[in-house]
C-alpha cells in the first residue's frame, strides 16, 4: 500500500456500507429504474429503413447456406473437425449420416435452379461427405 501512495495514486473502496445505512436502501440507490418496454423496441420506421439496407435472400440462397450449415455439421460429427462451441473433437456417425443424407436432398431440390458449375460443386461436396463417412464407419 505505501508503493501505490508514492506513485500518486490511492485505493478507495466503495464498496462499503456504513452500519447506520440499512442494506436496503443501499441497493435501490445503486440501480436506476428501468425504462419502459417502448423504448427496447424499435419504432415500425426504423425497422424498415435498417431492413432497406439488407438484401433480399431467394430460396436458393436458404438453401445453400442450410447445405453449408449441414456439411460442416458433417465434418464435426464425423470427428474430423472440433466442434466450435465445445473445442472438442468428437464422433457420433448416426448424426453425420443424417447431415449428409440432408446434404444430398437439398442438392437434388436445387437441380434446375443452379448453373450447372454450382450444382457440380454441390455434387463433389456430397461425394466427399459420403467418402469420408465410409471411411470413418470402417475405423
Amino acid at each position: 500500500m505505501a508503493e501505490a501512495e508514492q506513485s500518486g495514486f490511492t485505493f478507495v473502496d466503495k464498496r462499503r456500507v456504513s452500519a447506520e445505512t440499512p442494506a436496503a436502501s443501499a441497493e435501490t440507490q445503486a440501480e436506476p429504474p428501468l425504462p419502459p418496454v417502448s423504448e427496447f423496441h424499435p419504432s415500425t420506421e426504423s425497422e424498415a429503413a435498417h431492413q432497406a439496407g439488407l438484401p433480399q435472400l431467394a430460396v436458393t440462397d436458404r438453401l445453400l447456406m442450410c447445405i453449408d450449415i449441414l456439411h460442416q455439421g458433417a465434418w464435426i460429427a464425423m470427428g474430423l473437425v472440433a466442434d466450435p462451441a465445445t473445442g472438442r473433437v468428437e464422433r457420433n456417425l448416426a448424426d453425420a449420416r443424417l447431415a449428409i443424407d440432408s446434404v444430398a436432398h437439398l442438392v437434388d431440390q436445387l437441380q434446375g435452379r443452379l448453373d450447372e458449375p454450382t450444382l457440380a460443386e454441390l455434387r463433389r461436396v456430397v461425394s466427399d461427405l459420403r467418402l469420408n463417412y465410409v471411411h470413418q464407419s470402417g475405423r
